[in-house]
């Protein structure tokens, strides 16, 4: 018998099958596999993937974005075309959807109208512009009907100026729109300088966010999706992780308003001046801002969320925010608002945290990479209003030296005991992430008379927390199994018999399941008879009996691998399965631990 060949894989991150193991799939991207996922709303999650970098979902907002195989007179639903004045034609061709607009003379308008968007808050409307042979600004070739505003314009990334630019063959162009209410935006030719030749469009997307992102394909009747969607398990590689866990969150709701736009009037600045998408952010584009404190003799500080701030609960409330120095150093997380007072200290330059203080609980600095940092503080909130306000240096008041200060960028608001991943918001409004959850329906076989779960998985709630449910088995009748994170850091596994008798249970008595730290687990079933291990231990034995057939996955977890063995091991066995070195094959272990033989 080997741990790994004769295991039945349920999950394993690292692809380690075994030569008899049968592997039920996750994938990271999509909602393919043996596992049924859902999280409830696309685009509100996100995970660390392996390039260290922070991935979102994504949706092109426009329907039906190719036109391929029809004609201007056939539109798909929900676009319109227009010559809004002057002569000249315009049609569609085959060729990736292009637009063409064709000798249009000296006062002609014509546009291609999209659908109308209803999703509000800050858009990017991008275009690709494969041919163009006129002087054509920007503000002519790509605009909306009403109810936006445009904030930024680019050329390949390059920041460019709206309404005095002109485009250029061969170049993608974007455009950033803080939208207020249902608008449709156009893509064609404004007036022009003069008899025009073709222009020929294609590949148009709407897309929430700071940046244009790759071009979507938007199938007939619905919008395009990628990314982390709601049906996608988030395999996530935080801390420079090189297997990575499966993300398992509670629901969440960031009430941070615009949570990547400063220049937001919501981004309330004193003693600052700021540059929007001033450099390359943790999620590797360029959509970070820069704050640099002011020569003036006062505070230097940015209040996110200051005008009309949202109301929390009396309980616990995290703040986070992503952070990178430039040159100021020391930075101060402070809570404003009628919820109560609550700081924390850190040094940005150094990744270390500083004291606490007022109503505040905890906080910590977590390194993103390139500089970056993660940092929070969570607090005992009052029942009233509260906004995030970062302070450079100190409170007090001082003269700045005019060039230091913090990139900046992910600011979140949410009400819980500890943070959880980045919620994106550009929406002017609160946006809720809704909990991570994952079934197996039908396990390989049918658990009934002699059997060995195994996993590893790390906590993610506080060490007083009670009752989180991690793990879920169920079966014939009354059969349930549930795996707990207890208080006092202790792990609980708790028994439901078939019989429907009263559940039972067994604790780890050890309490070595504290936030963010690891076990390996483990029980086994034989005739009725359950012995449970933690981390190489034996926790105890009680009696019931159960019989499994499908799996659940809960929250408030990171879990790293769960195998199913249709067989009781031995004490031994569990011991060392579960024990302190982790192996990803039994021929490791076994070379490990310098086994010559091994029945």
């Amino acid at each position: 018998m080997s741990f790994f060949d004769d295991a039945s894989l349920v999950f394993l991150p690292s692809g380690q099958a075994g030569k008899d193991g049968k592997a039920y799939s996750m994938k990271p991207t999509n909602g393919d596999g043996d596992f049924t996922f859902s999280r409830g709303s696309n685009l509100t999650a996100t995970r660390i993937d392996s390039n260290g970098l922070i991935a979102k979902g994504r949706e092109n907002l426009l329907e039906n974005s190719v036109w391929d195989g029809v004609t201007t007179d056939t539109k798909p639903t929900g676009w319109s075309a227009q010559l809004v004045s002057g002569t000249g034609t315009f049609d569609v061709t085959a060729t990736e959807g292009q637009i063409r607009f064709q000798t249009l003379d000296a006062s002609s308008r014509a546009f291609i109208y999209s659908p109308t968007i209803t999703t509000n808050g800050i858009v990017v409307v991008s275009v690709y512009v494969d041919e163009v042979n006129t002087t054509l600004p920007l503000s002519d070739l790509l605009t909306r009907s009403a109810n936006a505003t445009a904030l930024f314009a680019y050329e390949d990334g390059v920041q460019i100026n709206y309404y005095s630019d002109n485009v250029q063959a061969g170049k993608r162009y974007s455009v950033v729109f803080n939208k207020t209410a249902s608008t449709n935006f156009r893509f064609g030719v404004g007036v022009s300088s003069g008899t025009l030749g073709d222009v020929v469009l294609s590949r148009p997307q709407i897309e929430v966010g700071l940046v244009a992102t790759e071009w979507i394909t938007s199938p007939v009747g619905s919008t395009g999706l990628a990314g982390i969607l709601e049906d996608s398990p988030r395999f996530d590689y935080s801390g420079g992780a090189s297997c990575p866990s499966l993300l398992l969150e509670p629901s969440r709701t960031n009430l941070v308003e615009y949570s990547e736009y400063t220049g937001s009037d919501y981004w309330n600045k004193t003693g600052l001046d700021h540059t929007d998408n001033a450099t390359i952010s943790p999620e590797g584009v360029q959509n970070a801002s820069l704050v640099t404190e002011t020569i003036d003799n006062s505070q230097h500080l940015i209040n996110i969320y200051y005008q009309n701030r949202p109301n929390v609960a009396a309980g616990s409330v995290t703040h986070s925010v992503r952070v990178k120095d430039n040159g100021i150093g020391t930075i101060i997380l402070y809570n404003n608002g009628s919820s109560g007072g609550a700081s924390a200290i850190f040094d940005i330059s150094a990744g270390t945290k500083g004291a606490i203080g007022g109503s505040a609980t905890s906080s910590d600095i977590k390194p993103l990479g390139n500089g970056w940092y993660e940092i929070y503080m969570t607090f005992t909130a009052l029942a009233g209003n509260s906004s995030i306000a970062i302070y450079m240096r100190t409170q007090a008041t001082y003269s700045g030296d005019g060039t230091s200060g913090i990139y900046i960028y992910g600011a979140q608001m949410e009400e819980g005991s500890y943070p959880t991943s980045y919620i994106p918001n550009h929406s002017g409004g609160s946006v809720t992430r809704g909990a991570d959850l994952g079934s197996l329906s039908t396990l390989p076989e049918t658990l009934s008379t002699n059997y060995t779960i195994f996993g590893e998985i790390t906590r993610l709630i506080p060490n007083d927390e009670v009752d989180d449910n991690i793990i879920e088995l169920t079966g014939t009748a009354s059969s349930r199994f549930r795996l707990l994170a207890n208080q006092n850091s202790y792990t609980r596994f708790r028994f439901y018999p078939s019989d429907g008798s009263a559940s039972v249970s067994l604790y780890e008595s050890t309490g070595e399941w504290s936030q963010g730290s690891t076990i390996k687990w483990a029980f086994v079933y034989q005739i009725g008879s359950i012995e449970g291990f933690v981390n190489g231990e034996s926790i105890g034995t009680t009696s019931a009996d159960m019989e499994f057939t499908s799996l659940f996955l809960r929250t408030a977890s990171k879990l790293k691998k769960i195998l199913v063995f249709n067989e009781a091991l031995s004490t031994t066995d569990c011991e060392i399965l579960t024990g302190a070195t982790s192996y990803e094959s039994f021929s490791a272990m076994a070379t490990a631990l310098n086994y010559t033989t091994y029945e």
